[in-house]
């Protein structure tokens, strides 16, 4: 069974044996998720994210700029749906830079929460006066080392 509290600032999910949890300062995305009977430790380095990024040219000292969700410091985030067997929270957050500055794009992201998986769909919505890209990354998750080591080591007996 699936359940959800919910505070002024972050969600958490649970089924019991995981619990991942948003949080509207980081951009409303998964900050955090804990597997109770592994680690019960959060398996995360960073948020799970997504970015663009737009070319610097030469004459450009800061070189590339990249735009992220996890940047949005007030991001919206609810549940939009909640049944025994899946819930659903959306976040809707700008992609900006770690200063704050707008991209132009918009980010809405559904979280379908079922007991043995979760389903990302996100939506890119991009004003008139947005950034030209040059790449655009759907979702990054930063895993704690020992997580990746463990994956490499299982699919290397293969």
């Amino acid at each position: 069974m699936m359940i959800y509290s919910q505070s002024s600032d972050c969600i958490r999910v649970s089924n019991g044996y995981w619990e991942c949890e948003h949080k509207k300062k980081c951009g409303g995305t998964i900050d955090s998720i804990r597997i109770f009977n592994a680690w019960n430790t959060n398996i995360l380095v960073a948020p799970i994210s997504c970015r663009v990024m737009v070319s610097a040219s030469f004459l450009d000292l800061e070189g590339p700029v990249e735009y992220r969700d996890e940047f949005d410091r007030n991001a919206e985030l609810e549940v939009c749906n909640s049944t025994d067997d899946v819930i659903i929270v959306k976040s809707k957050a700008r992609l900006v830079t770690e200063k704050e500055k707008f991209s132009g794009i918009t980010v809405v992201t559904e979280y379908f929460y079922r007991i043995n998986r979760i389903s990302v769909r996100r939506r890119f919505i991009f004003g008139n006066d947005s950034v030209e890209l040059n790449r655009i990354t759907a979702v990054t998750i930063p895993c704690i080392p020992q997580l990746e080591r463990r994956s490499e080591e299982r699919f290397s007996r293969n």
